[in-house]
């Protein structure tokens, strides 16, 4: 999918993670985001590099473009939920 910006202009960018289990990192390549709410509500404002949205959430982010023209990697990363099974620690090893 290609998003075009306008150098200079801020963008709000929503990011809603549908997934059942997975949860996923967002960043933009050379870009801060401003995080201005979660799941609907506002929260105190912070600059961040990545956000990272949990299954049935929703992160708003405002992201100016401020980088010179050319090609920007948007980057979304799946981290798995894994379901390990709870097991005592034996010389260091888990069984």
């Amino acid at each position: 999918m290609e998003v075009k910006f306008v150098s200079g202009k801020t963008y709000l960018l929503r990011l809603v993670n549908a997934a059942l289990n997975n949860h996923y990192f967002f960043t933009i390549a050379n870009h801060t985001m401003t995080v201005v709410a979660a799941d609907g509500v506002y929260v105190k404002q912070f600059v961040t590099r990545a956000v990272l949205v949990s299954p049935g959430q929703s992160t708003d982010v405002l992201v100016t473009a401020n980088q010179p023209k050319g090609n920007k990697w948007v980057t979304r990363a799946i981290v798995i939920n894994l379901h390990l099974k709870s097991s005592p620690i034996r010389s260091g090893v888990n069984n």
